[in-house]
This record gives structure tokens, sequence and C-alpha cells, in this order.
């Protein structure tokens, strides 16, 4: 909580903010599995929320906020994913959005699916963010993934967003929870 505090009151570079943060989701997602993500006190989720959501602040900031809002407050978390994907802002925040999918399986395995949001970022006005799209829906998810990646695949307007999905496919082929044949059924 001190080190959170003494960033928020510090006029410091957001390459420092961002390396803390992303120092302090890498030590709370390695610690051991059988021991439980510790719980923050109010006032360090709070902060930290805060810079998940405010989209004036730096991109990777954002981004390293919300990977620890996804450890400490998932339901928050959830919330702020399907605020950004109705409402995509410009600049930058093509990269917090393609950076908060990758949350998605994350939210999945602490039982708040949200994969329902594809279908909105299948109408995201970046082709990056739904070539992004294409590259998490191979983290699992068969049933769901495959369903979305083949319409990426035959619908998207963009020939790179098109190409990202066979990509994807073809990374899951051979892989046990994906059917190999997906290319063919493609055709």
């Amino acid at each position: 909580p001190a080190l959170f505090s003494r960033l928020a009151n510090a006029e410091l570079d957001p390459r420092v903010v961002r390396a803390a943060l992303s120092a302090a989701a890498t030590g709370f997602s390695n610690a051991p599995s059988d021991q439980a993500i510790p719980t923050v006190d109010a006032k360090t989720l709070s902060l930290v929320s805060g810079w998940a959501h405010d989209n004036q602040r730096d991109v990777w900031v954002q981004a390293e906020a919300q990977r620890l809002l996804a450890m400490w407050s998932p339901g928050e978390l959830s919330v702020l994913l399907a605020e950004r994907l109705r409402n995509p802002g410009q600049g930058d925040d093509l990269f917090v959005r393609a950076r908060l999918l990758h949350r998605l399986p994350e939210l999945d395995r602490r039982g708040m699916p949200q994969w329902n949001l594809i279908t909105r970022v299948r109408r995201d006005p970046s082709e990056f963010v739904r070539q992004e799209a294409c590259s998490v829906l191979t983290s699992g998810w068969a049933h769901l993934g495959w369903k979305w990646l083949r319409e990426f695949a035959l619908d998207d307007p963009s020939p790179r967003v098109r190409a990202a999905a066979l990509a994807s496919v073809r990374s899951t082929v051979g892989r046990a929870d994906w059917r190999s044949t997906a290319v063919v059924d493609l055709f």
C-alpha cells in the first residue's frame, strides 16, 4: 500500500509508474498456486482502479493497473472492459482495448466469463483490436473461439483481420482442445 500511495502522490515519469505496477502485478501473479492472491486495502484498490479507468493517463499505466484489477477486483474489471469496448475512445485507446482483451481468459477462470463482448469487438473501429481478438480467442474456449474466428476470417472487412484469424486457426491445428480440421471447415 505504501508503494501505491507514493506513486499517486509524486509527479513521476509514467515509465516509472508502469514499471512499479508491472512489478507488483508480476509478483502477485507469480505467487505459489496454493496461495491465494493477497487482498489489498480499499485505498490501494481505489488508486489502482482510478489509474485503470483514467483514459487520460498513460496507456501502459492503464494497462498495468488493469492487470492488477483483474487479480484484485475482477468484477470491476469486467465493468471496465464492457465500458471500453462499448465506447471506443480515440488515439491510444486502441492499445488499452487490445490489452483488455487479454484479461478475458483470466476473468473466465475466475468465474466471470465475458466472451459475449467479442460480438462488440467484431464491430470495433480498430483493425488492430480485432486482430488482437483473434489471438486471444485461441487461449481456450474452443467451442466459442472457433465460431468467432470463423466469422473474423470470413466476414471482416479488413484483409489484415481475416489473415490474423486464419493464422490463429492455423496455430490451433493439433491442439487437443481444438478440432484439428478447423481450417478445412472454413471452406
